[in-house]
């Protein structure tokens, strides 16, 4: 931490890296390592064990969030599975059945082939709780019950 390092945590060369908005009050970029498959319960690919959403070619997502300008936040999914999009928009964020749900609005749409756009309103309480409980996991920080 007190010396300079050579390289950032996540290289700028990196594909999230266009889907984020840095700028933003609350902003995130995860990018999948495949080598750690097996020990990471919160990666969609080996195996599918993050929610319902199973993408062996997942590459990564980001998260933006800036709600002096709107109380909308976006998650952009990139996979190198060009059919995703299905996918995605049935089980990234499987909210149906829970309180705040309805609410958020949800809405996807494909940015280009492989890389996938939500759209959450976080306008009510229900909706920005449960929000956050299912990016923490889609960011690495899951919360088994």
């Amino acid at each position: 931490m007190n010396g300079k390092g050579e390289e950032r945590a996540l290289r700028e060369t990196l594909p999230e890296w266009k889907h984020v908005n840095a700028h933003a009050s609350f902003w995130a970029v995860r990018h999948y390592d495949k080598k750690n498959a097996a020990m990471d319960p919160t990666l969609p690919a080996g195996g599918g064990r993050a929610g319902n959403l199973n993408d062996d070619k997942a590459i990564g997502l980001t998260f933006s969030f800036d709600p002096a300008n709107s109380k909308t936040a976006t998650i952009v999914y990139l996979s190198g599975d060009k059919n995703i999009f299905q996918n995605v928009q049935k089980n990234l964020f499987p909210l149906e059945a829970e309180p705040g749900a309805r609410e958020m609005h949800v809405r996807y749409r494909e940015v280009e082939r492989g890389i996938v756009e939500g759209s959450y309103d976080l306008d009510h309480i229900e909706s920005a709780e449960l929000f956050v409980f299912f990016l923490e996991g889609l960011l690495g920080h899951a919360i088994y019950l």
